[in-house]
């Protein structure tokens, strides 16, 4: 978070740190997940509707259930504030050193809990020996490309769409 192209970012992370001091940072656990499921389903509801959210809210379910499957190796953090669920990324191991972050929503009425967030799943993949974070695609919203742009990234990939080949 150093450099003058994060200078805004800091900013709002000190704003959200001074507004919300009763605020925890944890994994999610089993007995999360009703919360969990309700606050997704807020945070679909206001999203901008757009084929690659349909995709993610079809999804969704089979995240929940299989959240704590060990063979999936999901990790999780969970952001609250006064004791309640205010954000939540949801992440795997992609190689040796890189994450892959499947799933992150946050109350985006709490100015700065978004840079917040991010800023502390940095840290908490640093902890678990990462280097790299894949934060998935943008779902075609300019507004999240450019969040994902102002994080001053390795690489970007083009947009595509995968389609399966019909067998001749």
């Amino acid at each position: 978070m150093r450099g003058a192209k994060l200078r805004k970012k800091r900013n709002l992370i000190r704003q959200f740190e001074a507004a919300f001091p009763e605020r925890d940072l944890r994994p999610l656990e089993p007995r999360d997940l009703p919360e969990l499921a309700e606050f997704a389903a807020k945070s679909f509801a206001a999203e901008q509707q757009t084929a690659s959210l349909a995709k993610e809210v079809k999804m969704w379910p089979n995240v929940l259930a299989h959240l704590f499957a060990p063979e999936l190796r999901m990790g999780s953090l969970q952001l609250r504030v006064n004791g309640c669920l205010a954000g939540f990324a949801i992440f795997s191991p992609l190689g040796k050193n890189c994450f892959d972050i499947h799933f992150e929503k946050v109350d985006h009425a709490l100015k700065g809990a978004p840079q917040f967030l991010v800023r502390e799943l940095a840290v908490e993949l640093l902890k678990l020996g990462g280097e790299l974070m894949n934060r998935e695609q943008d779902l075609g919203l300019e507004g999240l490309r450019r969040a994902k742009e102002s994080l001053d990234p390795l690489y970007l990939y083009r947009r595509s769409i995968l389609t399966p080949r019909v067998a001749r």
